[in-house]
């Protein structure tokens, strides 16, 4: 397989305007031109409150070689798509997940 574009960015609304697409669960990996084996792997989860944001804010290529280290960046569904801001649902999904449970108590 090459890839040899980044993903899209997650569908938002930002600067007054929609913008993305839904078709954006992707990762991008960026690795130095070097033979070595065994290096350190940089994964970048983008802010943006759950709301905006995309993996395009930081392009691992334009420092790998510098650093010798993979850059993994990571997209993921913002807003409605993707994590729900409402408390009374996270709640009814922690208690109904005793995966997310044991991990907070």
């Amino acid at each position: 397989m090459e890839a040899k574009t980044y993903g899209e960015k997650d569908i938002q609304f930002s600067n007054g305007k929609v913008e993305g697409s839904e078709n954006a669960l992707n990762i991008d990996v960026v690795g130095p031109d070097t033979y070595k084996k065994k290096l350190l792997m940089l994964v970048f989860l983008h802010g943006g409150n759950n709301q905006t944001g995309s993996v395009q804010e930081i392009k691992g290529n334009t420092f790998v070689n510098d650093i010798d280290a993979i850059y993994v960046s990571v997209n993921y569904r913002l807003g409605a798509l993707g994590f729900n801001p409402l408390a009374a649902i996270r709640l009814v999904q922690m208690r109904n997940n005793p995966v997310i449970l044991r991990c907070w108590i």
